[in-house]
């Protein structure tokens, strides 16, 4: 028997840090492919498993984005720019972390960056429905 995992919610990493999460109630559909682990060692870090994906879809509540700010060690830290315009323009979604219900299990998930811009990553598109808008990383552009 499968056993199915739910998440509670999803987390997406931006690239200075900052960070958002998304509650499962307010995710329409989600789905990432093409899976490739690694490991890497470094004198300061030791040993880590990355797990890197291409994002097919995100889709998220606009009701969710619009009302919903960036954070950084768990505070909101700019109340100027919501979730729906901070993804909108300015492209920077490094990870994506599926938290479940038991807090333990979390599973991180890096997305393809492209190497010419350090700080906006030309492979996410975003999507805006009317009343969801949908998140894609595709290094290859096959995010349909």
């Amino acid at each position: 028997m499968i056993k199915k995992l739910k998440p509670k919610q999803i987390e997406l990493v931006f690239e200075n840090c900052e960070y958002c999460v998304i509650p499962i109630k307010y995710i329409h559909r989600f789905s990432i492919s093409n899976f490739n682990n690694r490991l890497d060692y470094s004198i300061l870090n030791g040993l880590l498993n990355f797990s890197n994906c291409r994002l097919d879809y995100l889709e998220i509540s606009n009701d969710f984005l619009l009302n919903n700010f960036p954070r950084f060690n768990e505070e909101c830290i700019n109340k100027d720019i919501n979730l729906f315009d901070r993804i909108k323009n300015v492209n920077d979604v490094v990870s994506i972390e599926l938290v479940y219900k038991r807090k333990s299990k979390t599973v991180q998930f890096y997305l393809p960056w492209n190497d010419e811009d350090e700080y906006s990553n030309k492979y996410q598109t975003f999507e805006v429905k009317e009343k969801t808008s949908i998140l894609k990383v595709s290094k290859d552009g096959k995010n349909d």
